[in-house]
């Protein structure tokens, strides 16, 4: 069962948890688990920020990709493809490894992140904004687990729709980009990893209610995760830029690249 295997896991980070006072805020752990790794990067905050509401009602994320694309000189499935890779790299890590090490989820709204762009449209900062944590040993293992679902959902299939609608991305590209920063957090701060927290960790993405299935494999090697992606991020439409070294691609497909000459981004 699902629970089994995140109960398992969470018993498998035992050791880093022995650093923390039993009673430690949600916001000091968080904090502390970034410090471990540059990978971890959810940053807990108080100040008022924009927030990732305002940038989808306001219509400036839309303005931000257009930005992308001037800057990157790419298309704009490509360029907001990137986007939301970076996006999900700034989230998900930190929030799988709270619910991995500490067992705690905290109830995620667009309204509770805070956004920080610099003026090519490119993300600078992700912030959590105080509000209500779930604790597994306060609910109970199934309530967080419902809970980190129901927030990659809540989250993540609007943008899911904004993308495909506005930016003709692929809904395989924009999971894909998902399943990677699930597996990422693991992935950079496991150097113990064996074929049993591989085989935990495969199933916990591939059986929460978002279409994440499949689309990122992960093998054990030499105490690694070794991630391998189902589907491609597009970087390779970027002029200049190579293929990632976990893409499914071995080479980027001629067929399909495309030039663009973007205009400049709308004021």
């Amino acid at each position: 069962m699902a629970v089994d295997r995140l109960i398992r896991l969470h018993q498998r980070h035992q050791h880093w948890r022995e650093a923390f006072a039993p009673d430690a805020r949600p916001e000091v752990l968080l904090a502390s688990l970034n410090q471990q790794d540059p990978s971890l990067r959810l940053a807990p905050d108080t100040h008022p920020v924009t927030t990732l509401a305002h940038w989808q009602v306001s219509g400036q994320l839309n303005q931000a990709i257009q930005a992308r694309c001037h800057h990157l000189t790419t298309d704009p499935a490509t360029a907001c493809s990137l986007w939301l890779k970076l996006f999900n790299a700034h989230l998900v890590p930190s929030l799988t490894m709270m619910l991995l090490v500490h067992g705690q989820v905290p109830v995620l709204t667009a309204e509770r992140l805070g956004v920080e762009l610099d003026e090519q449209g490119n993300l600078q900062r992700l912030t959590l904004l105080p509000g209500l944590w779930l604790n597994a040993a306060e609910v109970g293992w199934d309530a967080v687990l419902k809970q980190f679902g129901d927030n990659l959902d809540r989250l993540l299939t609007p943008l899911q729709s904004w993308g495909r609608n506005d930016f003709r991305l692929a809904k395989s590209v924009f999971w894909g980009n998902l399943a990677f920063a699930l597996s990422m957090g693991p992935a950079k701060l496991h150097h113990d990893a064996d074929d049993a927290l591989a085989e935990d960790l495969q199933d916990f993405i591939d059986t929460l209610p978002v279409p994440s299935q499949k689309k990122v494999r992960l093998q054990a090697s030499e105490g690694r995760l070794v991630q391998k992606r189902a589907t491609c991020c597009l970087k390779y439409n970027v002029p200049g830029r190579a293929l990632c070294g976990t893409c499914c691609l071995d080479k980027p497909p001629r067929s399909t690249q495309r030039l663009y000459l973007p205009q400049e981004p709308t004021a």
